[in-house]
């Protein structure tokens, strides 16, 4: 009888930590969502350079270029990023089925669409404060002759 009881253990032990693991969220997953969260200005947009700006806020995100905005919902697995455009006037990310995170940190982010559509967007703070820093402490010489 204690047999038995022992294995149900083991196999309710065993299907408790499975579930666990499975609907738990990966780090990748939340280290995207926070990184990603915030104003960013657009560095690129379909390969070349453009203006504008994505703002990513809890599981909104808002694109503003060309004076249309697409405002989407979005998730995020591991490196993918999903977009399932709400309203706006406009279609960007949410018109390619997925999107892969091929960078982000602080600074600078970069997606490649399913389609090889490249966006990126950098945080202008940081660029402006790197610049600043750079200026003050700057390690070259100038000599005149």
């Amino acid at each position: 009888m204690s047999g038995k009881k022992a294995i149900l253990v083991v196999i309710l032990f065993t299907f408790g930590l499975f579930l666990i693991v499975s609907c738990g969220s990966s780090s990748n997953e939340k280290q995207y969502s926070k990184v990603l969260k915030g104003k960013w200005d657009i560095a690129l947009w379909n390969n070349q350079q453009h203006v504008g700006v994505f703002v990513f806020k809890d599981s909104l995100l808002f694109v503003n270029m060309n004076y249309s905005t697409e405002v989407s919902t979005f998730k995020i697995n591991k490196d993918t990023l999903r977009v399932n455009r709400i309203g706006g006037t406009m279609t960007y990310l949410s018109a390619y089925d997925y999107w892969l995170i091929d960078k982000a940190d602080t600074a600078y982010f970069k997606l490649i669409s399913s389609e090889g559509n490249i966006a990126s967007g950098y945080k202008k703070k940081v660029y402006d404060e790197l610049f600043k820093e750079s200026e003050k402490g700057s390690d070259t010489t100038f000599i005149g002759l």
